[in-house]
């Protein structure tokens, strides 16, 4: 999504409320984990993890489930 501020992964709750706004570049990939409600993000070198409660956490592939790591290093 195209903010004020760049662009930015938005996550909202089914009420359309925003939870969480992660800033990314234009080409930032996003996956959710399948057995959770975990949104991964990669952007280039970074990658970031944003909890159902909305808390984005910078991660590395290493924290990843096994589904999430290979998606992230399909992308390399």
């Amino acid at each position: 999504m195209q903010t004020s501020a760049g662009v930015a992964v938005v996550v909202t709750n089914s009420a359309g409320k925003e939870i969480s706004s992660t800033p990314v570049g234009a080409t930032a990939e996003v996956k959710w984990q399948s057995d959770s409600e975990v949104l991964w993000i990669v952007d280039g070198t970074d990658i970031y993890q944003v909890s159902s409660s909305g808390k984005s956490t910078k991660a590395t592939a290493a924290d990843a489930p096994a589904d999430i790591a290979a998606w992230i290093d399909g992308l390399k």
